[in-house]
């Protein structure tokens, strides 16, 4: 069974959200700007449909880096990146 694409808003997403809809996610360093894909789905399954990956910071796992990592999402649709981020923390 085909899993149906639904739009996200990115104010609001959660990680089940962002697997339903079919979303790409991707996580960026701050400071030395080091890119992962991420699979919404596994992250759903390990903290919860609910819960949100906006404004979630993690610290960079780069030998000698101290920046944090956040999320990027582009909508199934297509389009530009978006961070997902409220207020000034990239």
């Amino acid at each position: 069974m085909e899993i149906a694409q639904q739009r996200f808003s990115y104010r609001t997403a959660s990680w089940g959200e962002l697997a339903v809809s079919g979303a790409l996610v991707r996580s960026e360093c701050q400071r030395c700007g080091l890119q992962h894909h991420v699979n919404p789905l596994i992250n759903a399954l390990c903290f919860g449909t609910a819960t949100s990956p906006i404004n979630t910071l993690a610290k960079c796992t780069v030998v000698g880096c101290d920046g944090m990592i956040f999320y990027l999402a582009l909508p199934p649709e297509g389009g530009e990146w978006i961070a997902l981020l409220r207020g000034d923390k990239k």
